[in-house]
């Protein structure tokens, strides 16, 4: 008698979940660091966390609002690959930049696979 055992592989997810920092930083591990008084969000963007993983993703912030003359910087609108380090902070003038952060499978963003809201702030 022949018996088969299946076997289910949890390999991990991004997770999604709103940002409201100074500034926030996307570990090429699955961690993410919020800097600031009063900041929230969640402790990860990817779990369980795991070294290297971020090289299999992808991050991309759209602004939507804040204030005139501040911007995510190089993040904002493209496909970034989170193999290393990724700080999002309110590049220009003082004041604050809102937007939505992506994380996809695929450099073109097809595959998004979480996101959330995100609100950055600088004092210049």
């Amino acid at each position: 008698m022949t018996r088969s055992v299946r076997m289910t592989f949890n390999r991990g997810m991004p997770v999604s979940g709103d940002i409201a920092s100074g500034s926030a930083t996307f570990g090429s591990d699955g961690t993410l660091t919020l800097f600031g008084a009063g900041s929230t969000g969640p402790t990860n963007w990817f779990k369980p966390t795991a070294g290297g993983v971020g090289a299999n993703y992808w991050l991309r912030l759209t602004r939507l609002s804040g204030t005139s003359g501040v911007s995510f910087g190089a993040f904002q609108n493209v496909w970034t690959n989170l193999a290393n380090l990724r700080t999002i902070t309110a590049i220009g003038a003082a004041g604050s930049c809102a937007g939505v952060w992506e994380i996809a499978a695929d450099a073109a963003g097809v595959t998004v696979l979480a996101s959330g809201n995100i609100s950055v702030n600088n004092t210049a």
